[in-house]
């Protein structure tokens, strides 16, 4: 079964959560060929695409994270976790977010090389960049980092005088989506 698509570099690839190397990848969405994740395991979790690399998480071949430089020809393993911790991939703000179910996050821009951050506990519903700040949610909190992940604040407030509303999708007390106000006079966190 297809667990999920993804877009970058100009190309769509449809990944499985299955026992299948192999992914769908399209330029235009309509007309759909066949690749191959190679040695990267089956059963992708997650995929990312930022600054020319694909970086995918893997349940297989010891819990890895592959990445990619050439549109997902080729696919090179740079970590192994020797249990499934891995909750998803975000490229945001100009880095790749790995989202851990355990108390760890780690930032890359390259996907190569990674720098474990103090995590927020979570894995979040939904992450976005703007105005020059990441923000992800869950379940109602609001963090935000002002200096590409590797720290964190949380806020409960948002900015007042909003003349722009953005949506930041997820799940807030119930709700099917989020909305982060923004004012266009320099309001902050």
């Amino acid at each position: 079964d297809w667990y999920g698509v993804k877009y970058g570099g100009g190309k769509f690839i449809a990944f499985m959560f299955s026992s299948s190397t192999a992914f769908a990848y399209s330029t235009n969405g309509t007309s759909w060929s066949t690749g191959s994740f190679g040695t990267f395991s089956p059963a992708a979790l997650s995929l990312a695409y930022g600054n020319g690399v694909w970086v995918g998480s893997s349940l297989g071949n010891g819990f890895g994270t592959w990445r990619s430089t050439n549109g997902g020809s080729t696919w090179t393993q740079v970590l192994t976790y020797a249990t499934n911790n891995i909750g998803k991939l975000d490229f945001v703000g100009g880095v790749f977010l790995m989202w851990c179910n355990t108390a760890m996050l780690k930032v890359s821009v390259d996907g190569a090389s990674w720098t474990a951050v103090p995590s927020l506990g979570f894995v979040p519903d939904s992450c976005i960049y703007f105005n020059g700040v990441i923000w992800a949610i869950t379940n109602g909190a609001q963090f935000y980092s002002t200096n590409g992940g590797l720290t964190w604040g949380y806020t409960t407030s948002r900015p007042t005088g909003s003349s722009t509303v953005y949506n930041l999708s997820g799940s807030v007390s119930g709700a099917k989506s989020f909305v982060l106000p923004y004012t266009t006079s320099g309001g902050s966190p």
